[in-house]
């Protein structure tokens, strides 16, 4: 298994040209960046001089080596490679995706029933203790964790598996545990939750990663934080243990484990995500009902959920008339599958629309709901036509108009996955409501 910041030394070349085999050093960084440090280049020297060159662009370029891991020549795919710097004739390469345990030419080779893997944080967003324990005086070797004179009992928590999410396709939750191998006097077990997908047909990578992308989408507009697949799992015939690792993400982000210290009584769990748009239920059947109806949801509303998932997590990189226009855009495509004779409206009198059908549109918005929608209306077209002097006028309030089009979408969200008005009441009170009062009292209208 390959692990974070070591250095693994081995040969590596690429599928149209295996006769150049170069040696290299491959890393995983904490910062979430695997880099190739090759001994030579696999570009011809004329290409280097090409500004156009495919090789200084994020190309879909595979890189195939063996390298040693714990002792063992191991198998390598880099998938997404690109150079990132040449010093002399030595070429550093940048992959997104590793495949461990197995040669890929490309995607389409690599074909499986199962694909199991884990994710930022679901631990916490799940919330569900995966050990139960109590005290015990008989020791037995299987069931038994024993440290010093402390004997606890350690039984997983029940798997949760709901059949045809969609047609041929079963997904379930599985608690597991392990104890690293830190060294010194603290050791500790770590548990975590295993996302299996299980197709009734073998399916590629590239259809495993659509419907794998939609449960992600589901975590992170739950959670408002974004998620991130860290480590992926399959068989493929004879290989029975490949790794897929998808980087981009910094390592010191993941906290994928609850930790049990040993010895140590274990509190209740704390409630992780305070911005949390919902909890995990605490129902499989709950559980299995909210899945499908996503699925079902996300099949229809693709490109608006989608927009929404990048834009319910805070982005540092994208400013906030960005966010504005794509929330505008996301407020569009939803309004367009959603509402009748929609195809042929302006965008005021599809976001005036939203807000009439909008419920709790009186506890949260103070303007009249026309008014509103001409407001929001006139700041989308400033930022399409590149208005300078209304731009000035409306930027101060940008986030504001950001956070009411982030109310809105959430109530349509909740209301796609079917929770009912007063669930939905309790649920804006807690992520909402607060942050209004807050405001207010900033803005001196008193202490309502």
């Amino acid at each position: 298994m390959l692990k974070i910041g070591v250095a693994y030394v081995g040969e590596f070349y690429k599928p149209d040209s295996k006769d150049n085999i170069l040696a290299g050093v491959l890393t995983l960084e904490k910062t979430g960046t695997v880099l190739l440090e090759l001994c030579g280049g696999f570009t011809e020297p004329y290409e280097l001089f090409r500004k156009e060159s495919d090789a200084f662009k994020r190309a879909d370029t595979v890189i195939l080596g063996n390298v040693v891991i714990e002792g063992k020549t191991t198998p390598i795919s880099l998938a997404n490679c690109y150079i990132k710097k040449i010093t002399g004739t030595n070429e550093t390469y940048v992959s997104q995706e590793v495949l461990e345990g197995i040669h890929i030419e490309k995607y389409e080779d690599v074909v499986s029933t199962k694909y199991s893997f884990t994710c930022t944080d679901i631990t916490k967003w799940i919330n569900r203790n995966c050990f139960t324990r109590e005290p015990i005086e008989k020791k037995n070797e299987n069931d038994f964790v024993v440290w010093e004179s402390i004997k606890y009992q350690y039984t997983m928590s029940e798997t949760w598996t709901v059949e045809n999410v969609i047609e041929g396709l079963n997904i379930s939750l599985i608690p597991t545990w392990h104890m690293p191998n830190l060294g010194g006097s603290r050791e500790y077990l770590q548990e975590n939750i295993l996302v299996v997908f299980d197709f009734q047909e073998p399916v590629d990578l590239l259809e495993f990663n659509k419907q794998q992308s939609k449960f992600l989408n589901l975590v992170t507009l739950a959670t408002d934080k974004k998620q991130e697949r860290t480590m992926l799992k399959m068989s493929m015939g004879s290989q029975k243990n490949i790794r897929v690792y998808k980087f981009g993400i910094s390592q010191r982000d993941i906290n994928n484990y609850d930790e049990l210290d040993f010895g140590i009584e274990k509190s209740k769990p704390k409630q992780f995500y305070l911005n949390q748009l919902f909890q995990f239920p605490n129902d499989i059947n709950e559980w299995g009902q909210l899945i499908k109806t996503w699925y079902a949801s996300f099949d229809k509303y693709s490109r608006a959920w989608t927009w929404c998932f990048s834009l319910c997590c805070k982005d540092t990189d994208k400013r906030v008339e960005e966010q504005f226009l794509n929330y505008t855009i996301a407020l569009g495509d939803y309004h367009k599958q959603s509402f009748q004779n929609a195809f042929d409206v302006n965008f005021y009198t599809r976001i005036l629309q939203m807000f009439e059908g909008f419920s709790l549109y009186s506890l949260f918005f103070e303007e009249d709901a026309p008014k509103l929608a001409e407001k929001i209306d006139r700041a989308r077209k400033c930022f399409v036509e590149f208005s300078d002097d209304e731009y000035i006028k409306i930027l101060p309030n940008m986030h504001l108009l950001e956070n009411k089009f982030k109310i809105l979408m959430s109530y349509y969200f909740l209301k796609e996955l079917r929770f009912s008005e007063d669930e939905i009441v309790k649920i804006f009170e807690k992520k909402y409501w607060k942050q209004k009062i807050k405001q207010k009292k900033l803005r001196g209208d008193g202490d309502e």
